[in-house]
Parts: C-alpha cells; structure tokens; sequence
C-alpha cells in the first residue's frame, strides 16, 4: 500500500503536506504534517509549491460576518479556479517525482472547497 499525501494549504502553517490519519504520518489520529524536504522533492518543485502556498495565503481571507466570526472568502477579482488548477498540475508534478507515494487533493476538500466556474468559495 502506498503512503498517502494530501495536499492541503492551512492558516498558520507555512507547510501544505499532511499524511493520512491513518498512516505513518499521523499523530494521535490526526493528519500529520509532512515536510518537502522528508520527501526528498525537487528545488524547482518545491519553490513552486511555495508560491502557490503563498497566492493562497494572500489571496484566501476572511470576511467579518458578525463582529466575532469571519468567514474565509476569496480575495475580489482573484482568480481561484487558475490556482485550482495550478495546485492540480503541482500535484500531478509530486507524483510524477514520488511515483510510491498516493498523492491526493486535500484543497477541494471540506476546507475551502472552491467553485471554479463562479471563482468562489463552496461551503457544503
């Protein structure tokens, strides 16, 4: 069975690989982050990770809706179904250079899910 990734920005970490809650990754039954650099990937993929992680960082923000609570919402006039579909062809990248890893999209996940016709946030 192969090791299964996820890739899957978060607020206040800067990394965006999380093994399986089930796996060697995980930590007390939670999703375990996982680093670059443990995976042995490349420069060039890593710093494209990075910049993707970034776009979301900044471009992903909260809304006030009620004084105490915010609301994550993309940023106007960003174009989230092209970081959507960059954050796919990064993802098909990590798996082409780690072919025995199992690498799956964490960022459509219950998270932040994204519409990419309407250029939105999706909350089920």
């Amino acid at each position: 069975m192969k090791r299964v990734i996820f890739v899957s920005p978060h607020r206040g970490v800067n990394d965006f690989l999380w093994g399986d809650t089930h796996g060697p990754d995980a930590f007390e039954g939670y999703a375990g982050l996982v680093t670059t650099a443990s995976l042995g990937l490349s420069d060039a993929l890593v710093r494209e990770f990075a910049a993707w992680v970034d776009d979301w960082h900044e471009d992903f923000v909260g809304r006030d809706i009620s004084g105490e609570m915010r609301v994550p919402v993309w940023r106007q006039g960003f174009d989230s179904a092209q970081w959507r579909s960059d954050g796919v062809a990064l993802m098909r990248r990590l798996q082409d250079e780690r072919p025995d890893l199992d690498v799956r999209n964490g960022f459509d996940s219950d998270v932040y899910p994204t519409d990419p016709a309407a250029h939105k946030t999706v909350w089920r």
